[in-house]
């Protein structure tokens, strides 16, 4: 029993003897058994009591790396095989925390849930749940994180050497606003750099463009004064429509009033309809004010020659 550090049956065995008086064993015998079994119990709480010390350092769990030395310190101690068993899983416990933390710390993400899940829950007794829970959460969460910028940064390429540089300068707003590694960092911040002169350098092209449309479009209307159109479909609506029908026209007369259109020279002489364009040219005009605007003449109605899709010109 004392071999085996049964100190129950030990206990039992050194009261039976007490009472008896053998010629073997000896009282001398006896009294070195009872002196025996004192001592290695002694032992044995000590060592509880050094475990129990130990374990108290998971508490803290700046501590934690501590343990490991601490637990090969006691395992010089004679130990009986369950005080073996429980030092060997705290020892086991706080080196998977201490690799746990490096891994967190270095964002190896994959391998904290790995050696998370290898400790299959042995962790939870010795009250650092919340810490291995909370590693093991944001691991998860910067995995799926990760996965989501592999994929904005294979969009982000895409866009960028196919040339839609709208679409790339706006994914790289977005991906600036996630946890980049430095070299993508740099990356996406190249790429937002190249897409915002390209797409000024195209919005300044399609401006020109336009401008230059515009210009053409005025130089080829017809130009004519409002009260002129209004008296020519007034007077030969036939012959007015075959001139004017279709064609664009640019026509100056002053505002008679402003509703949901405009209606330039008299109450029946042109009505102006803008376009989306126009509409954002026209909130400072006032009745009464001279404007030209270029519109798409299309005949005659309720007595007014009607443009439509018009900007203001001047």
């Amino acid at each position: 029993a004392l071999i085996k550090d049964d100190m129950q049956t030990l206990s039992s065995v050194v009261a039976n003897l007490k009472n008896v008086t053998t010629e073997y064993p000896t009282k001398s015998e006896i009294n070195q058994l009872n002196i025996d079994y004192e001592k290695r119990n002694e032992e044995i709480k000590k060592n509880d009591t050094q475990i129990e010390e130990v374990t108290k350092l998971f508490s803290d769990v700046t501590k934690v790396s501590d343990i490991i030395g601490k637990c090969d310190e006691l395992k010089k101690n004679k130990l009986t095989q369950s005080q073996i068993s429980q030092v060997d899983e705290i020892k086991k416990v706080a080196s998977a925390y201490v690799e746990i933390k490096g891994e967190f710390d270095k964002g190896n993400n994959e391998a904290v849930v790995e050696k998370i899940e290898q400790l299959s829950g042995v962790y939870q007794k010795y009250g650092i749940s919340k810490n291995i829970d909370e590693f093991k959460d944001k691991a998860q969460a910067a995995i799926e994180e990760r996965k989501l910028i592999d994929e904005k940064l294979k969009n982000i390429r895409d866009n960028f050497n196919a040339g839609n540089f709208d679409s790339s300068l706006n994914e790289a707003d977005e991906l600036l606003k996630m946890n980049l590694k430095e070299e993508e960092k740099k990356e996406v911040e190249t790429i937002k750099s190249t897409s915002e002169t390209k797409v000024a350098e195209a919005k300044a092209k399609a401006e020109q463009e336009a401008a230059a449309a515009r210009q053409k479009a005025i130089d080829e209307a017809i130009k004519v004064n409002a009260s002129t159109l209004y008296e020519e479909f007034n007077t030969n609506n036939v012959g007015a429509e075959n001139k004017y029908k279709g064609k664009m026209l640019l026509v100056t007369g002053t505002v008679y009033n402003i509703d949901k259109t405009f209606f330039l020279g008299t109450a029946d002489g042109v009505t102006a309809y803008f376009s989306s364009e126009g509409k954002s040219q026209i909130t400072n005009v006032s009745q009464g004010q001279t404007i030209t605007v270029l519109g798409r003449c299309s005949g005659r109605s309720l007595g007014s020659a009607i443009l439509n899709d018009c900007v203001l010109v001047n």
